[in-house]
């Protein structure tokens, strides 16, 4: 039996039965089709993209936490 983030599968789970499994548990589910930029940066050297890109009306919108500003270890860095 496999587990993916508490939902167990009796068998290795394809896309579909996890996506499956998230609907029947979830309250919410956050849908966002990757353009290019949100997959580059993680093959191609020459991409500066950190991560895939949720607009601010998606990332405010309350599905998200909140965005809140962490401590550095050396507050001095760039």
């Amino acid at each position: 039996m496999t587990d993916r983030g508490g939902v167990s599968f009796p068998e290795p789970a394809n896309d579909t039965n996890i996506l499956l499994a998230l609907f029947k548990k979830a309250d919410r589910i956050f849908v966002k089709k990757l353009s290019n930029n949100d997959r580059d940066w993680a093959r191609l050297d020459n991409k500066h993209q950190g991560g895939v890109y949720i607009p601010h009306e998606h990332r405010d919108g309350g599905f998200f936490p909140a965005l809140a500003e962490k401590e550095r270890p050396d507050p001095d860095a760039a």
